[in-house]
């Protein structure tokens, strides 16, 4: 089980920098891909799982992974052209599309589910108590 997922993350990091190279205008060979994370997460591991499984230097891809702490911050520099591709949460950049910045092109997710929990005393036990 681990290594099929394992498998499916590869794949999927893959994917996107490809669809990213092929779609960045200009040169490709000559152009240096940005990878901008704003998160040290699972969810947003995609590209560091590609840099360490060396698929990178595998596929000769030129890309620079950087990490800006925080949505709004990845949404900015998104938006200002500072970087290609962006892996962000998703309301950091629906926010700023809804607002009337139509220059953003959403490729998708990266989960299907809420990865996340809920701790809380033993005694309550629903959201009401």
């Amino acid at each position: 089980m681990k290594i099929r997922v394992k498998n499916h993350i590869y794949v999927l990091a893959i994917s996107l920098l490809f669809g990213a190279v092929f779609a960045h205008s200009g040169a490709m060979a000559a152009d240096k891909l940005v990878v901008l994370y704003s998160a040290r997460s699972m969810s947003q591991s995609m590209p560091w799982i590609a840099q360490a499984a060396g698929l990178l230097k595998k596929y000769d891809l030129d890309m620079e992974l950087v990490y800006v702490g925080g949505g709004p911050r990845a949404a900015a520099a998104t938006i200002a052209g500072d970087t290609d591709v962006t892996v962000v949460g998703g309301v950091s950049i629906v926010r700023p599309f809804v607002q009337g910045n139509k220059d953003l092109a959403f490729i998708g997710s990266v989960k299907n589910i809420l990865t996340h929990s809920i701790f809380a005393k033993p005694d309550i036990r629903n959201l009401r108590t």
